[in-house]
């Protein structure tokens, strides 16, 4: 695992050598619902099977993820986060001149590319233990 959050940090900035991780500001709690947002950066090294990223520890214990919304600016990336892996995933056209001119899927960005320039917003949504 390249990126492990703080389990005992609920507020704050961790860095890891694959992604640094702000939350910004404090949680918005409405009975058991919690929303939090996140300002992500990854480094210049990217895994092409995405990167660890538990967005459960800020959440609450235990907890479930309900919804994450991913704003990746206009970079051409279509980024996406699975809940049950929680990983942190990052897809790319390739040139459609490379397969006749036909649709092609969003390919997986390849490993070691430098996404460092990307700054992502994310708003995660999910439930907590009231007890």
């Amino acid at each position: 695992m390249r990126t492990q959050l703080n389990i005992g940090m609920r507020y704050g900035r961790v860095s890891d050598m694959a992604l640094t991780v702000t939350q910004l500001g404090r949680a918005s709690h409405t009975g058991s619902t919690s929303s939090l947002s996140f300002k992500v950066v990854p480094d210049n090294s990217w895994l092409a099977a995405g990167e660890d990223l538990d967005f459960t520890t800020y959440v609450g214990c235990p907890s479930a993820i309900r919804t994450v919304t991913i704003d990746g600016g206009d970079s051409g990336i279509l980024w996406k986060y699975n809940r049950t892996t929680k990983k942190l995933l990052a897809y790319q056209q390739t040139d459609p001149a490379d397969s006749g001119g036909a649709d092609i899927p969003l390919a997986a960005v390849a490993d070691a590319t430098n996404l460092s320039g990307q700054t992502l917003y994310i708003t995660v949504t999910g439930s907590r233990n009231l007890g």
